[in-house]
């Protein structure tokens, strides 16, 4: 379905007169109605930087580290192994590394589970850490219900919802907590550590490294936290510093994902890099994708860089082959249900969420999979839709659960094999009364219509002012009528369309791609309505054209046929 942006308010339109129409559509989209609101984001400098001392439990944080930096206390960075709990360890590694004579980093292999266990922990205290700083974890203590090794204290930075009991630690610095006032709350857990790190710092008079911001761009866009407020103004410090980066192992990656430096965008980084960085977490061990971010070495770099693409491809074939066993487990009335379960032996647990969120994409439903161990234990992920909290609903289904978490969209569960009929049972039914009534159909909204040369001309010169696009501020879609399709034809094996299109306002032809829709290549005739955004194809590193704009269609069908089902948001 599509759903066209209602028009600006007469409000809206006077306050935002000096801004292009399609412009001012844009904005108002976003919820932007004033000049100053549509100056900082077209514009996030300083302003939206918080105070780091405004975050819970930041003064007592900083206080046990600089006593422990004084001291000569070994201290151990505690990081998850996706890519926000990487990069949160690298920067912590980076900003500490220079004050402290000894810091340990330590990523937990996915065996042992998200979160501080208190094997871990007994085994760093034995290697002399009475300090451990968590980077993206340990908001609920610790995963295995276990104890802190005597004379060990514990500094959280986390950005998970956390619960109205705090565990028992040093400090829980996380902008999430529900006595917060933070400004911006939804900081990745790499941008709480970056908080941290800038309080340690100012406590100390010193300036914090500008690089530090390269891993707050990756971690953010890697863990899909929303792109406004603080978040869009640190991603957006972080690319330019990216664009320039003289890390050995991130200029490797860039080189092997086909990456232009200098153009970096943060669409690039979340489909090209973070499953570079995420595939070792899944597949062997995250301590390869942390020396890939630190290391100095442009030998072991490439090294690196070139193991973790071999990992990527690895988990795409896992993943396709994954979900292809999922998908044949899948009888009629599961297709029906609302909210998909499925499992089987031998998937690896670190793909479990990605064919979890293929089937929820294709479906358009919330959707768990698992896999059975052999112990006895089943461990799976989920992904939801919008209109569906899942981690609310495995909350229901506390009882029947070993251990889980997450959030509105994702979370993960363990529980006992012999659990999981009535676990599915009862997911069905508050799936089916949540549900319930409402058109759960999938919907792309479209910021504005018009001929694609005239919303151009306003946001052309704009685009890159617009970015970051991601979470909470996505690439501006728009919606043309009756375009010309004046050439067709299938590429990439056929799964794709390569479009030339007709302006239908100007004396004009555009270059269109369809991404995974090579089997509408018949409909691509005649008229057409498209649902497009606008993207820059330079071709790749070393290609010889020059950069230009084009139209990323998205969705597309005959204008007599559709022309007139397109309802307001």
């Amino acid at each position: 379905r599509w759903a066209l942006a209602d028009p600006p308010s007469p409000e809206a339109r006077e306050a935002l007169i000096a801004f292009p129409p399609f412009l001012r559509q844009v904005l108002v989209n976003r919820g932007i109605e004033t000049p100053g609101v549509a100056d900082r984001f077209l514009r996030p400098d300083e302003r939206q930087h918080g105070s780091p001392f405004d975050i819970p439990d930041m003064d007592m944080a900083v206080r046990r580290i600089l006593f422990a930096l004084r001291d000569g206390e070994r201290i151990a960075v505690y990081g998850d192994f996706d890519a926000d709990g990487v990069t949160a360890t690298a920067l912590l590694l980076e900003a500490l590394r220079p004050l402290a004579l000894h810091i340990t980093p330590y990523i937990p292999d996915r065996a042992e589970g998200h979160g501080l266990n208190q094997a871990a922990l007994t085994r760093l205290r034995a290697e002399g850490c009475s300090v451990v700083i968590t980077a993206d974890c340990g908001t609920t203590g610790l995963s295995d219900g276990g104890a802190v090794p005597p004379g060990m204290d514990i500094v959280v930075t986390d950005h998970h919802l956390s619960s109205e009991t705090r565990p028992d630690f040093a400090a829980v610095v996380n902008p999430m907590r529900r006595d917060s006032k933070y400004p911006s709350p939804q900081l990745a857990g790499v941008g709480v550590a970056y908080k941290l790190a800038q309080a340690i710092y100012a406590k100390l008079d010193l300036d914090l490294p500008g690089h530090l911001t390269e891993f707050v761009a990756l971690g953010t866009i890697g863990d899909v936290a929303p792109l406004t407020g603080e978040n869009r103004y640190l991603v957006r410090r972080g690319l330019v510093r990216l664009r320039r980066t003289e890390r050995p192992g991130l200029r490797a990656l860039l080189g092997i994902a086909n990456r232009q430096m200098d153009r970096l965008t943060a669409e690039d980084i979340a489909f090209q890099i973070v499953p570079r960085l995420n595939a070792p977490g899944r597949l062997s061990h995250a301590n390869d994708s942390l020396r890939l971010l630190t290391t100095a070495d442009e030998a072991e770099a490439n090294a690196l860089a070139a193991a973790l693409n071999e990992l990527n491809t690895q988990r795409r074939q896992l993943t396709e082959q994954a979900y292809g066993r999922a998908r044949e487990l899948l009888s009629d009335d599961d297709l029906a249900a609302p909210l998909i379960m499925a499992g089987a032996p031998g998937i690896a647990p670190g793909i479990v969420g990605l064919v979890a969120g293929r089937l929820s994409e294709e479906f358009h439903r919330p959707c768990l999979v698992y896999t059975q161990d052999g112990d006895g234990h089943v461990r799976g992920s989920a992904r939801s839709i919008p209109e569906f909290d899942v981690a609310g609903a495995l909350t229901q289904c506390a009882p029947l659960l070993i251990s889980f978490g997450g959030h509105h969209r994702a979370a993960g569960f363990t529980a006992w094999e012999g659990d999981v009929a009535l676990l599915k049972s009862q997911l069905l039914d508050i799936a089916g009364a949540a549900l319930d009534g409402l058109d759960i159909q999938p919907v792309l909204r479209l910021d504005a219509e018009g001929a694609p040369s005239a919303i151009a001309s306003d946001l052309e010169q704009m685009l890159d002012t617009l970015e970051p696009f991601g979470e909470g501020n996505a690439r501006p879609v728009f919606m043309t009528r009756g375009i010309r399709v004046l050439s067709a034809r299938t590429v990439g094996d056929g799964a794709h369309l390569r479009l030339t299109l007709g302006d239908p306002q100007a004396d004009r032809t555009w270059d269109a791609i369809a991404f995974r829709q090579g089997g509408m290549a018949d409909a691509a005739r005649g008229d057409v309505d498209i649902a497009f955004h606008f993207q820059m194809n330079d071709g790749g590193p070393g290609a010889a054209r020059r950069p230009a704009l084009e139209l990323n269609v998205l969705d597309f069908r005959p204008t007599e046929d559709h022309g007139a089902e397109v309802k307001p948001s």
